[in-house]
């Protein structure tokens, strides 16, 4: 990251970073807390390394987003049937939470809280003025937790 950042600054110097953690591998053939944990657990090591870049390059914007929140906790609500739009852990259209088993990619709900968060973040959008898809009530909890979340850390 050093090694970006330095070039970066060099061809413009108010150049702002984003650093975002996407959700871990494996997703929908993992139970749902051991998923959480391991997203978690990757987010806290990459913050860590954010606090030492934002100490070194002081006068420069460090974004930092852990998105595999959201996944790890629309995977709870999918498990605890809290997602009426999402019909199936795995398959290839809008009502799967993640389009394949052994990567798990991301479906569109979770793609879409992924850009709605970023959007909060990095602008400071305000979800509530914003023309998007409706979301479920759970969904749409699991969206404002991320974004407070998030926010947090930035």
């Amino acid at each position: 990251y050093q090694q970006w950042i330095d070039l970066a600054l060099t061809y413009n110097p108010n150049t702002s970073f984003f650093i975002g953690v996407v959700w871990m591998a494996g997703g929908p053939n993992m139970e749902d807390q051991k998923y959480a944990d391991l997203n978690e657990q990757g987010a806290q090591r990459h913050f860590e390394l954010v606090e030492e870049l934002r100490t070194r390059y002081t006068d420069t914007q460090i974004y930092f987003i852990n998105y595999g929140k959201i996944a790890a906790d629309l995977k709870f609500a999918f498990s605890a049937d809290q997602l009426p739009d999402i019909e199936q852990m795995v398959g290839k259209d809008e009502t799967a939470l993640f389009i394949d088993n052994s990567v798990g990619h991301g479906g569109q709900l979770i793609h879409e809280l992924c850009a709605l968060t970023w959007i909060n973040i990095l602008y400071g959008a305000e979800i509530a003025e914003l023309e998007y898809a409706e979301f479920s009530e759970e969904a749409m909890q699991i969206l404002e937790d991320s974004i407070e979340y998030n926010a947090n850390l930035n």
